[in-house]
């Protein structure tokens, strides 16, 4: 199902998707500085508990519960029963969608909300994150907590500082989807006269500097969970059956966490997050590239792929089905 819209109507949402703004939900992340924020602000207004991570490589998630069984965040899953939000480019084709696209029928995707595809809209795809998506729905359902710092890693995550900047007209046109003039929070980030160019530069070096410390280096907030080629990465540690993330990168990722949730006033709560005692899937992750064809990119998805996102008009990458995960 697509459903269209000419301006976010969060009570189609909460109507059509309830349980984004129920309370104690289970769920798994993209181990980003996107996924965190998603998953700060829902643990922290929703008692969200985050039971694990996905890249597309690597799923973990806590013993005792499926992969179907949780919310997945800043990841859309093609999986007509399993619940998703994401921002990616998705459809290839409005006028020839693929026969298996109800399988996104239980995702809230930005691009898919406006019935947006990779042959005629991707110069105008979503510029900006998943937790901008989650502000603009859950803002107009409940009062959201903010602080005076929370631009700062808004405008950082998926490099929305950058978008902003690189191609106006587009965030201009979303910020008015988004209906982000009566929204408190994306307000006060993109319309706010309170905080001038050069305040906000200084948050932004600020930010910078701090996840340089922590993480070692720009993008150093990323939870590491898998190579870059694929399989689990270093710091996932098997153990007489045990599957755990490495106390230093527990460590480190748990500084950020903090320092994002003092920020944005989306406080980290300990007990809502799991470090240790998963199951670690490794999948494949691959690339359909060279070609705009909206007829192979169907071909593709009628072979049922876990998650995907076409990234460039001729890039289309998606992780493979594996049978019992998302089975």
């Amino acid at each position: 199902m697509i459903l269209t819209m000419q301006h976010l109507n969060y009570q189609n949402i909460a109507k059509q998707f309830p349980w984004i703004a129920s309370n104690d939900q289970n769920c798994v992340i993209s181990p980003d500085s996107d996924g965190m924020l998603c998953a700060l602000l829902m643990s922290h207004h929703f008692n969200w508990r985050i039971k694990g991570f996905y890249d597309g490589k690597v799923l973990l998630i806590e013993k005792g519960y499926s992969p179907q069984s949780v919310i997945y965040l800043d990841v859309e899953i093609y999986r007509k029963n399993i619940k998703s939000v994401g921002q990616h480019m998705l459809l290839p084709n409005k006028k020839h969608p693929p026969n298996s696209w109800v399988n996104l029928q239980n995702c809230i995707s930005a691009n898919n909300l406006r019935e947006f595809d990779a042959k005629h809209d991707f110069q105008n795809k979503y510029p900006f994150g998943t937790i901008h998506l989650l502000v603009a729905i859950l803002g107009n359902i409940i009062t959201l907590e903010k602080t005076q710092n929370i631009i700062a890693p808004l405008l950082y995550t998926d490099g929305t500082f950058k978008n902003i900047f690189g191609y106006p007209e587009n965030s201009l046109d979303w910020f008015k989807f988004l209906q982000a003039e009566k929204n408190e929070i994306l307000k006060d980030i993109f319309f706010s006269q309170n905080t001038s160019l050069f305040q906000t530069m200084n948050l932004m070096k600020e930010l910078f500097q701090n996840i340089k410390h922590i993480g070692g280096g720009r993008g150093g907030e990323k939870i590491k969970i898998s190579n870059v080629g694929g399989g689990q990465s270093t710091h996932i540690f098997n153990d007489k059956e045990q599957v755990y993330i490495s106390q230093q990168e527990v460590e480190k990722s748990e500084k950020i966490l903090k320092m994002f949730g003092d920020m944005t006033g989306w406080r980290y709560n300990k007990k809502n997050w799991m470090w240790g005692d998963f199951q670690c899937f490794e999948l494949t992750k691959a690339i359909l590239e060279n070609t705009t064809s909206f007829k192979k990119r169907n071909e593709l998805l009628e072979t049922n792929p876990l998650s995907f996102a076409i990234t460039a008009t001729n890039r289309f990458e998606y992780t493979k089905h594996q049978e019992k995960v998302f089975d």
